[in-house]
């Protein structure tokens, strides 16, 4: 059965069996600099990279979309655009937000191998949103759909 777990740990140190996808808020103006993005570049190079070229060719480049990325053979990291703008205080644009994890629910459908859904808390730091809200998403959206997620609290 889906649920929404509650882990202390590293969100780029997905726990479980099985296929992951580690989920994380980006935003349109194409930065790539704090926040959890710091953690996914000094484990692997390739979400950043493929982040910075899907920037310089502006093809879907819009609030709502998502870009997967595989990273091991068991591990997919997904860029949601998501978030308008950089800086503190930028707040995610759920609808873009939902949009997303609609996309992520199609890729899970259509996924010829099903996977567990890994985020860090993306209501803290530079997305400023509201955490309350981004879970009632959650249990909207991919739960009915059978994905299960863990959310990732970090500690020093």
């Amino acid at each position: 059965m889906a649920e929404i777990k509650y882990v202390t740990g590293d969100a780029t140190i997905p726990v479980g069996l099985g296929r992951k996808a580690i989920i994380h808020a980006c935003n349109d103006a194409g930065s790539w600099t704090k926040g959890f993005v710091e953690s996914v570049s000094k484990r692997w190079q390739e979400p950043e990279q493929q982040f910075r070229s899907w920037v310089r060719k502006k093809a879907d480049f819009v609030l709502g979309k998502i870009q997967i990325v595989e990273v091991e053979s068991n591990i997919s990291v997904i860029n949601m655009l998501c978030q308008h703008g950089v800086g503190f205080g930028r707040k995610l644009d759920l609808f873009a937000l939902e949009k997303c994890f609609f996309a992520i629910v199609e890729h899970y459908e259509n996924s010829a191998e099903k996977f567990t859904v890994h985020m860090p808390r993306i209501c803290k730091g530079m997305t400023g949103s509201n955490w309350p809200i981004v879970e009632n998403l959650l249990n909207k959206i991919m739960i009915p759909a059978g994905i299960t997620v863990i959310v990732y609290d970090w500690k020093k």
